[in-house]
């Protein structure tokens, strides 16, 4: 059995996936319970003078404000002040004090709206174009809170990044690979797996029969096991009918669930076909479960996916 507890806590059924869902958004923790309320009135209104900043998020334990400067040229970490919530207080600075300033090293590149934040670091995304604009250079840099750059490495032309506690992933959709790193307590980046919708032929294409001229590989392949294995007869026959419409699924989007699982997103490339959410396991790279999108979001109460 592959998975280790999130096979024995509860069966990989849909609900699991939007309980797990949740419990990323209050930083994995399981204690935690996320409480909604209505009808809620503002007991006074304080007009605050926000300075030439784009807010991006807090940190995990809400101690800092992460924001980029409005040329996206460089990330401003504000550390939140302790103060009475008087209506008098009308300075940003009484509520959040500068602590540091990173900038991007590299001349005429800026910071894409991907952002991702670790227990220590913030992990953010870089582009430039090329002299003949056909095409972006990309860099993925490491940032620790001191705002110090502790590791880099150079990328796709177009990323997906999310992280879980002090795990990231890049989605890299050229390429259509997710690549898994863990993050140290100094910044580095150790990467542990790569995991590929196609994978690697395992034989040359020019040793193949003619009528095998095309394997399917990597995790395209576990996911159209998975449909065959566990789908009902329905859902046999429509794949067999379907065969070259379920082949043609694209990696668009993912997320992790918890330190060793991930939600990837299918996109189907027909009308007809319904995108399907995929549970892989980030270790084994087997696929746990599978879903469609609309059966996700009923779960979580129409939420995107």
């Amino acid at each position: 059995v592959h998975g280790g507890t999130f096979l024995n806590s509860m069966p990989p059924s849909c609900s699991h996936v939007s309980t797990l869902l949740d419990r990323r958004r209050l930083c994995g923790s399981p204690s935690l319970r996320s409480q909604f309320y209505q009808l809620i009135f503002p007991k006074h209104q304080i007009d605050v003078n926000v300075p030439d900043l784009v807010v991006k998020r807090f940190s995990a334990d809400g101690k800092m404000l992460i924001c980029f400067s409005l040329s996206h040229r460089s990330i401003i970490f504000l550390v939140v002040q302790r103060c009475s919530l008087a209506p008098n207080r009308s300075s940003f600075e009484e509520f959040f004090k500068r602590k540091a300033t990173w900038t991007v090293p590299i001349d005429h590149a800026t910071l894409c709206a991907e952002m991702a934040v670790t227990n220590t670091h913030v992990i953010v995304i870089s582009s430039l174009a090329t002299q003949a604009n056909t095409s972006m250079a990309t860099t993925m840099h490491v940032v620790n809170f001191a705002a110090q750059q502790v590791d880099s490495c150079q990328l796709e032309d177009k990323v997906a990044i999310s992280s879980f506690r002090n795990r990231v992933g890049v989605m890299l959709m050229t390429k259509q690979k997710l690549i898994i790193h863990e993050v140290t307590s100094h910044g580095c980046l150790v990467m542990i797996q790569s995991i590929s919708l196609d994978g690697v032929d395992p034989i040359p294409r020019c040793a193949r029969p003619q009528q095998f001229a095309s394997f399917i590989t990597g995790l395209r392949h576990r996911v159209m096991v998975s449909l065959l294995r566990q789908g009902s007869d329905s859902v046999s026959n429509q794949f067999f009918a379907k065969f070259d419409a379920f082949h043609s699924f694209t990696m668009n989007k993912f997320q992790f669930l918890d330190d060793s699982h991930v939600l990837i997103k299918l996109a189907a490339t027909v009308p007809d076909l319904s995108d399907l959410l995929v549970v892989c396991n980030v270790e084994s790279m087997d696929v746990i479960s599978f879903f469609t999108t609309s059966e996700v979001s009923d779960e979580l109460n129409n939420d995107t996916i």
